[in-house]
């Protein structure tokens, strides 16, 4: 049974990757204004228990905590080349992938005119390209601070997803670009967390993240 569930898990993930995966791909300057949420907001700290292990980048210029109790999930070969790692609540409910993508001409000149707001817009016209334009953002581009570190927010889901995916995007001091995504997941009928359950896992770990 637990070799079925992670199975299902693997493809699940499989497939949400062209919703994740930004190396290898063209990202075409977005058009028009970005939705932006002018407020500036802050991080609390970690409203569940987190891991005491954490997620180190290659390059040594970030770490993150994922939630107590959760696992990694290897996809192996299939694993996007700009993928980092990729945890999974205990429920099958939930899962939180952390990516990373270089900087190139193109980002960097949308970083320097909109900062991390087009980066994250970029990101989300790249997935919305990919998904022949079946997503739906909901709300605005948000800015989020904890400390001097910075991180722009946003939701979307596409049309037969009921609670929304959350995504930060953030810059550390050397130049990646890095996302962090949490999905919501149904695999084996158990009911999916809230949105307002969400956000806490969600928030709590963006407050984990150094860079």
């Amino acid at each position: 049974m637990q070799k079925r569930f992670v199975k299902n898990i693997l493809i699940f993930l499989f497939l949400v990757s062209s919703l994740v995966g930004i190396q290898g791909c063209v990202i075409v300057k977005p058009k028009g204004e970005t939705k932006e949420e002018m407020q500036i907001q802050y991080i609390p700290s970690p409203q569940i228990e987190m891991s005491e292990e954490p997620i180190r980048s290659e390059k040594g210029d970030m770490i993150i905590f994922t939630p107590k109790n959760w696992f990694f999930v290897n996809l192996g070969e299939n694993t996007p080349n700009d993928v980092i790692a990729i945890a999974v609540n205990q429920d099958y409910t939930l899962s939180l992938v952390l990516s990373s993508f270089p900087t190139n001409d193109m980002l960097d000149e949308i970083y320097n005119q909109q900062h991390l707001i087009g980066l994250a817009n970029a990101t989300f016209e790249k997935r919305q390209r990919k998904a022949s334009g079946s997503l739906i953002q909901i709300g605005k581009f948000s800015t989020f601070k904890a400390g001097n570190l910075e991180f722009v927010v946003y939701k979307f889901r596409n049309r037969t997803q009921p609670v929304p995916s959350i995504n930060a995007v953030f810059k550390s001091s050397i130049g990646q670009i890095y996302e962090i995504n949490l999905i919501p997941m149904n695999i084996i009928g158990l009911a999916i967390p809230t949105e307002s359950e969400m956000n806490s896992i969600f928030f709590s770990v963006l407050s984990t993240i150094r860079y």
